[in-house]
Formats: structure tokens, sequence, C-alpha cells
């Protein structure tokens, strides 16, 4: 009888070593595959079989890389949220909205050169929005002082206008409108 309690112990040992050895198995395939998660599991039921240094330090490095994976989808996800409200902030023309969620992103991913390239690009709209201002404003004050033949302060007018836009057709065919006039005047 103390033999076949024996003889049983030793079976069930071999068993629980065989388990064992499959779930170290399975942890490290997966493990291998990426696969943090199922490593973590197969290594964590090793363990519960038998308590096994090597194996810890296994299951360790299985959750660390499963947090560092998680720590990265986090940032993945922050940083496309961050992108599609800034992508709409620009479509609606919120200049500053948008550069700043775009600074965002910037920030949570530096390398990126998406970001950075938008915000380039709203700086630049948003000068030539004012510098088309500024030329539209030129070209109603030209205007006006032609429309009051005031022909010198009005040239000045659309040459600051050309200036600003080199191929303003409205100040080049008003200046040419301005000299017509002038030599008219001069003709007289």
């Amino acid at each position: 009888s103390d033999i076949s309690a024996k003889l049983l112990e030793q079976k069930q040992q071999a068993e629980t070593d065989a388990k064992f050895k499959a779930f170290v198995d399975q942890g490290d395939l997966a493990n291998t595959a990426a696969k943090y998660q199922d490593a973590v599991t197969a290594y964590a039921q090793a363990i519960a079989l038998k308590n096994d240094p090597i194996v810890q330090q296994k299951l360790d490095a299985a959750q660390s890389k499963l947090g560092e994976l998680s720590a990265e989808q986090e940032v993945n996800s922050k940083y496309t949220a961050a992108i599609t409200a800034a992508n709409a902030l620009r479509d609606q023309s919120k200049h500053a909205e948008a550069i700043a969620k775009y600074e965002e992103a910037s920030t949570l991913k530096p390398a990126e050169s998406y970001p950075k390239t938008e915000i380039e690009k709203i700086q630049l709209s948003i000068q030539n929005e004012a510098k088309n201002g500024q030329v539209a404003s030129l070209l109603a004050e030209g205007i006006q002082l032609f429309t009051a033949k005031d022909y010198t302060s009005s040239k000045v007018k659309f040459e600051s206008a050309l200036g600003l836009d080199p191929t303003n057709t409205v100040a080049k065919g008003k200046l040419k409108e301005i000299e017509d006039a002038l030599s008219a005047l001069a003709a007289n």
C-alpha cells in the first residue's frame, strides 16, 4: 500500500510537471508572437502549479511588455483623437483651436511631422487672409479716391495693393485707368 501511494504520487507529479511544461511552452509561444496577455495567462497557470523563478521572470517580462503596449495604445488613441479634432477645427476655419489640437498631438508624438505641417499651413493661411484683407481695403480706398478724381492718392493705394499681391488684376486695371485719365488731363 505504501508502494502504490508512492507510485500514485509519482504519477501525479509527472502529470503536474507535464502540465507545467505545457503552460510554459504555451507562454513562450505567445510571448514570441507578441501575444503578451496570452503569455501572462499561461505563465501564471504554470506558476500556480509550481513556483519557478525563471517562469516568474518570464511572467514579469510579459506583464511589463503588456503594460508598454497598453501605454502605447493609449498614446496612439489620444494622438488620433487630437488629430481628428484638429482636422475638424481646421476645416471650420477655427484656426487657434486647430493649432492647439495639433500642438497637443505633436506633444504626444513629437516625431510625427503631420501636426507640424498642418500648423504651418494654418499660419500661412492666416497670413494670406490678413494680406487679402489688406489688399481688399487698399482696393476699396483706391476706388473711392479714383471716383473722387484724386488720381495721385488713388495711384498710391493701387500700387500698395500690387506690392502685397503682384498679380492683382483690379489694381493693374485701375492703374491703367489712372494713366489714361492723367494723360487725358495733360492733353487738355
